[in-house]
């Protein structure tokens, strides 16, 4: 990997129906790095993990008091927020932290319009 990958990965692009068949099965985390009010608005995929960009670094650092256990190198990640830059920004930062496996697909809109099941 060169200097120029390491410091702006390429992340995959997942679209929704994908994403919702492949959450449906439980092949992927779903992350969520929206603000809690537009969760609050929008309403929440089932199961996801929820946090915000300024968390990510701690959330998904093992050896951080606030990392959060579901958000393994293992497991294959999907990265979506409200208006997509986010979304992109979290997955790029997961991948630098060692992360391999990180798609996004950008914008909460795109489950929705999937069909994907939302938690009020």
């Amino acid at each position: 990997m060169d200097l120029l990958e390491r410091l702006f990965p390429t992340v995959a692009q997942i679209d929704g129906k994908t994403a919702v068949s492949r959450h449906a099965n439980g092949e992927v985390l779903m992350l969520d790095v929206r603000k809690p009010h537009e969760i609050k608005r929008g309403g929440a995929v089932p199961g996801a993990v929820h946090v915000p960009l300024e968390f990510i670094r701690h959330a998904a650092n093992p050896n951080s008091p606030h990392y959060s256990p579901k958000l393994t190198r293992e497991m294959p990640v999907v990265v979506f927020c409200h208006l997509g830059d986010i979304s992109a920004r979290a997955a790029r930062m997961l991948m630098k932290m060692g992360y391999s496996d990180v798609m996004e697909l950008g914008v909460f809109r795109n489950w929705l319009e999937a069909g994907g099941p939302v938690v009020k």
